[in-house]
């Protein structure tokens, strides 16, 4: 069964849809995110061609991590593909615990410039998940979602590691594996005191 968890950004009022969205499907994982600027040009090697692949004009980024094991980033354009910072990592079989699939920035004083995003699957996304900077305190400047694939019997060890650090958790079951993502606050810095 595919499992989303999709999170919008509340900012002055407005709401940035998909800031993120995590997707779970058989052990295989993925990320769409807005961390990056979407449109520019941008010169990347693709590892799995051995190419120099010149981009311009927009694109969206994703992560992936497949039941193999193999990891990477993608840009996709309308014309092209490109992976980027692909490898290995344990097999979707061999995993003890539980395996990162992609940490994610979300502002939530100042929105990116280049919001909303064009993410394929938001429509797909049938509850997600509003942030918001007075939901996590005073002095947010906005959160880091880290994003698990986690067996279902260690889910409360994933969670109880990251407790001193996170102020939320969100966790949707997909059998033996969960999807897990965990919302550490970034706090922006006080102003000096005068002398």
């Amino acid at each position: 069964m595919t499992t989303y968890l999709g999170f919008s950004a509340l900012i002055r009022g407005t709401e940035y849809p998909a800031a993120a969205v995590f997707k779970l499907d058989r052990g295989e994982a993925y990320c769409w995110y807005g961390d990056h600027p979407t449109s520019g040009h941008l010169a990347v090697f693709d590892l799995v061609s051995a190419k120099q692949h010149f981009v311009s004009g927009s694109w969206q980024t994703h992560g992936s991590r497949h039941r193999s094991g193999e990891r990477h980033q993608k840009l996709v354009t309308d014309h092209s593909r490109v992976n980027v910072g692909e490898y290995r990592d344990t097999p979707i079989e061999d995993l003890i615990s539980d395996s990162s699939i992609r940490s994610v920035t979300v502002p939530l004083i100042d929105p990116f410039e280049f919001w909303p995003v064009d993410c394929p699957v938001w429509p797909t996304v049938k509850s997600p998940h509003t942030l918001a900077g007075a939901d996590f305190g005073e002095d947010v400047d906005g959160v880091v979602l880290h994003g698990y694939i986690c067996r279902h019997d260690c889910v409360d060890d994933l969670i109880a590691r990251w407790r001193k650090m996170t102020a939320r958790s969100w966790t949707a079951c997909d059998g033996e594996f969960d999807l897990v993502v965990l919302a550490e606050v970034v706090r922006t810095p006080n102003p000096p005191r005068p002398i």
